[in-house]
């Protein structure tokens, strides 16, 4: 009902198992949660749903790529970095992640381009063995 507004709180209580009657999509786990919202807004109204976004940690000043820039080949994390003789190959350690972003703990230096469409890339490795 306010898809401009941003709220801050706190999570008072979750269930602690998921919805099991979620038929639109059985893949997605769904936990009744309740959550203290600070401040007061009058036109907020109890029982009201919300898209939330729970931030478990705030990491600073580390690396971070989109996830799909990430690939797994032979086992290993791989990232594709542009160079001045085409995509270079870069084996990497991840860490903390979310939907969009992971951390590279290593592997990447600050200011490395990272490519982002990786298949292709190993595609035409393949391609050229």
């Amino acid at each position: 009902a306010f898809p401009d507004k941003t709220f801050t709180g706190k999570v008072l209580k979750k269930a602690p198992l998921a919805d099991s009657e979620n038929w639109l999509n059985p893949d997605l786990k769904v936990y009744a949660t309740d959550v203290s919202i600070d401040g007061t807004h009058e036109f907020l109204k109890t029982g009201m749903t919300a898209k939330v976004e729970i931030i478990i940690e705030e990491l600073k000043d580390v690396i971070s790529v989109p996830m799909q820039a990430v690939v797994n080949i032979e086992g290993k994390k791989v990232c594709f970095v542009s160079s001045g003789s085409g995509p270079e190959r870069r084996q990497v350690e991840t860490g903390a992640f979310n939907d969009s972003f992971v951390e590279i703990k290593s592997g990447l230096t600050e200011g490395d381009k990272v490519l982002l469409n990786p298949p292709r890339l190993i595609e035409s490795e393949n391609k050229n063995k």
